[in-house]
């Protein structure tokens, strides 16, 4: 989160990848060293931001500093007020919040603003990790809540009820989708699914359920524009060959 913000900030693209790497090597060569584990400071890193730093060497020579302060100045260290170090820290992190990008997540996302406003309460209420865990699982919950309904568009056209699914068709968007397709009453129910990019088991086998069902009353269900790996999925289930699903480009 420290690295994502700042380089939002500093219009840099991020590799979440090598920034992992480096803070696992380093607590790996730490560890030979009785060192305490690395990590980005948000309140340091953005002193640094603020400051003109503009690569990697800033945290070596904010170390090296730290270490001759600790070596050379303890004994001045120990006559700085507390509560003046405290209010220096609260200056500098209220700096870093974006206040712009609060607004517009408002007007954007409610459900994420929620769930930024829930992480900060349990922040503030819990321990930091309980806290970080009470945020992932909020945006786990409302990311759920928006694929197992994905965007569905319905139109008839003579004998055919057209449905346009937009999204993937897996465990939790199954249920919804059967639903619609068993309140479809035309002879051919044909699914636009140019936009499914992918499909699960669930999926597979709730598309073949409805197609046995469809085929039990004379009528058909047809995927038209499907993509290769999903009329691969559909037709693994029974064989290509008694798979009860029709397929159209």
């Amino acid at each position: 989160s420290i690295a994502r913000s700042l380089s939002a900030r500093s219009q840099q693209l991020l590799d979440a990848n090598q920034e992992v790497r480096a803070q696992g090597l380093s607590n790996i060569v730490g560890a030979f060293f009785s060192g305490s584990l690395s990590a980005g400071s948000f309140t340091r890193s953005g002193l640094s931001y603020e400051a003109g730093a503009c690569s990697p060497l800033a945290g070596v020579f904010s170390a090296l500093w730290v270490a001759l302060f600790a070596i050379f100045g303890a004994s001045l260290i120990a006559h700085i007020p507390i509560p003046a170090m405290a209010g220096s820290i609260l200056l500098i992190a209220w700096g870093l919040v974006d206040h712009r990008g609060i607004r517009a997540l408002l007007r954007v996302s409610r459900a994420e603003f929620l769930v930024m406003a829930l992480t900060c309460v349990a922040t503030l209420l819990l321990e930091l990790q309980t806290a970080i865990y009470a945020g992932v699982l909020a945006s786990l919950f409302f990311y759920l809540k928006r694929t197992s309904q994905p965007r569905v568009q319905h139109w008839r056209d003579g004998d055919e009820d057209i449905l346009r699914v937009g999204g993937s068709i897996f465990f939790g968007a199954s249920h919804y989708l059967q639903v619609r397709l068993q309140r479809m009453h035309g002879a051919r129910v044909v699914i636009e699914a140019q936009q499914i990019n992918f499909i699960d088991y669930s999926g597979v086998e709730m598309l073949h359920q409805e197609a046995r069902r469809l085929l039990q009353q004379d009528r058909s269900l047809t995927l038209r524009g499907a993509r290769p790996p999903v009329v691969e999925e559909l037709r693994k289930l029974e064989g290509a060959e008694k798979c009860p699903i029709r397929f159209e480009d």
